[in-house]
C-alpha cells in the first residue's frame, strides 16, 4: 500500500511539473487605454495560461479659474477622477501570433467634481456645488492578443458590464445678507453596458 501512495505521488509530481513547464511562470506590465485622456498601469501574473491582472487609471485631472472683473464674478471648477481594476484572465492560443482572452474582472472608479462662484453684487454672493461618485461593480472580459514579438504583447478586451453608482451632490450657498444655505442629494442608479467597455493595452512580457 505505501508502495502505490509513493507511485501515485511520484505521477502526481510529474504530471503537475509537466503542466508548469507547457504553461510556465509569466509576468507583464505596460499601459492600459480606451482613449487619449484614459490611461493607465496594468500589471498581470501567474502562468502564460492564465493570468491575475491589475489596473490603475487616473482619469482627467483639471483646476480651471474664470474671472469677469466687469461683473465681479470669480468661478472656479475643479475635477479628478481614479479607477482600479482586478481580474482573473485565461487565454488559448489560435494560432502563433494571436491569443483568445477570457475571464471576470472587478472594477471600481472614484470622480469629484467642484465648481466654486463668487459675486458681491449678486442675491447669492458665494455659490459652491461638489459632487462625488463612486462606481463598482464587475464585468466578463472577452478579448485577444497579439504577440509583436517574444517580448510585447498589444492586446484588445471588451464585454458586457453591471456598474452600481453612488452620487453625492452638496451645494452650499451664501446670501448676500450673510445667511447660508446648504442642501445634500444622494442618488443610487445601477448600469448594464456593453459599447462603452473597449480597452487596448501594450505590455511587456518578462
Amino acid at each position: 500500500m505505501k508502495k502505490i501512495f509513493l507511485i501515485l505521488l511520484s505521477v502526481t509530481f510529474m504530471l503537475n511539473a509537466n503542466a508548469q513547464n507547457e504553461n510556465p511562470k509569466q509576468k507583464e506590465i505596460g499601459v492600459s487605454f480606451s482613449n487619449l485622456d484614459n490611461f493607465g498601469l496594468t500589471y498581470r501574473f501567474g502562468r502564460s495560461n492564465a493570468l491575475w491582472s491589475i489596473t490603475g487609471f487616473t482619469g482627467k485631472f483639471s483646476n480651471k479659474e474664470d474671472n469677469n472683473f466687469q461683473d465681479t464674478i470669480s468661478i472656479n471648477d475643479a475635477s479628478s477622477s481614479l479607477s482600479l481594476g482586478l481580474a482573473r484572465e485565461y487565454r488559448k492560443p489560435i494560432n502563433e501570433k494571436i491569443q483568445l482572452r477570457y475571464g471576470l474582472g472587478l472594477h471600481s472608479h472614484y470622480s469629484n467634481y467642484s465648481n466654486n462662484s463668487t459675486s458681491p453684487s449678486s442675491y447669492y454672493t458665494t455659490i459652491k456645488n461638489e459632487r462625488r461618485s463612486l462606481m463598482y461593480g464587475g464585468k466578463l472580459i472577452l478579448g485577444a492578443n497579439y504577440t509583436i514579438n517574444d517580448h510585447f504583447l498589444f492586446g484588445i478586451q471588451f464585454g458586457p458590464s453591471y456598474y452600481q453608482t453612488k452620487t453625492t451632490t452638496e451645494e452650499f450657498l451664501t446670501l448676500s445678507s450673510g445667511e447660508t444655505e446648504n442642501s445634500t442629494i444622494e442618488t443610487l442608479n445601477n448600469q448594464f453596458s456593453f459599447s462603452n467597455n473597449v480597452l487596448f493595452s501594450l505590455v511587456t512580457v518578462f
